[in-house]
């Protein structure tokens, strides 16, 4: 990216003071990222496979504000800290959270970024609830972020697995290996969970945004929830609110999200459950 570029990134994120290398603005830009870039499969839904060139990424993240989902939102962060001067290594990641699958899909970016000696977990690109800043590259370690618990776990099949405590019980979040990935490597898996009919990005919404003190998310409808849902999640415990039609959805995207560059028509995917109310 170029100063201009860096320049527009950090405002956006409110981090313009932090251009210097330190373990301190490491963890306040991975803040901002989640604070103030949603996650979301728009740009899937409207138009298929998203181009991850760094600049097709910063028009549609940063001066269109659409949101992004991992490939999108971690490729043009790890990007954004090159450009500042961090030492990053990208890696692919298995998805684990709620999925039965005793092979986990590998479809997640990951960044490890080296800052005072130390490497970290840098991630903004993740639609549950999930770490706010970036986890220690230590294993056995039990972290703290906003209201959850996580831990790095050594396993012999996966590699580096980071768990998140539920319900008292340690469950695998994702996991990735020790051999390193580049921007051209994820075009492949882009490709496919942009376009094939069996992808996830493909059948459902996907739009959230945290801090360190709640997560907000749409959630889809349901056989028991006719209607979209804007949900509310935080240490308190679940708030729902049902989102009965197309002006509503569009109302909470752009105010409580960010999603300021929203199409003059939403995708077919969106526009159906809301105009039949049924799945």
């Amino acid at each position: 990216m170029n100063q201009a570029m860096i320049d527009e990134y950090l405002t956006l994120l409110e981090c313009s003071g932090c251009r210097e290398i330190s373990c301190e603005n490491l963890f306040a830009l991975q803040a901002a990222h989640l604070r103030k870039i949603p996650y979301s499969n728009l740009t899937i839904l409207i138009g298929g496979e998203p181009d991850l060139s760094v600049e097709a990424l910063f028009d549609r993240l940063i001066s269109r504000k659409q949101g992004g989902y991992c490939f999108e939102l971690n490729g043009l962060l790890g990007q954004l800290l090159r450009d500042l001067g961090y030492e990053v290594t990208e890696y692919f990641g298995r998805w684990h959270f709620g999925l039965p699958d005793e092979v986990a899909p590998q479809r997640h970016r990951i960044l490890v970024v080296t800052c005072g000696g130390e490497k970290f977990i840098v991630d903004a690109g993740i639609a549950s609830p999930a770490p706010v800043v970036p986890l220690k590259f230590v294993f056995d370690e039990e972290q703290y972020s906003s209201w959850r618990r996580y831990r790095l776990r050594r396993d012999p099949v996966y590699g580096n697995v980071v768990e998140t405590l539920v319900d008292k019980v340690w469950k695998a979040f994702y996991s990735f290996g020790d051999t390193p990935a580049f921007a051209r490597d994820f075009e492949y898996v882009n490709y496919f969970c942009s376009t094939h009919a069996s992808s996830v990005f493909r059948k459902k919404f996907f739009a959230a945004r945290q801090d360190d003190t709640q997560h907000i998310s749409i959630e889809n409808p349901t056989e028991n929830e006719p209607f979209f849902q804007f949900v509310i999640r935080s240490a308190a415990g679940r708030k729902s609110i049902p989102v009965e039609n197309s002006e509503t959805l569009r109302q909470i995207l752009h105010d409580e999200f960010g999603m300021t560059g929203l199409p003059e028509t939403l995708p077919g995917q969106l526009a159906f459950y809301l105009k039949q109310g049924v799945l």
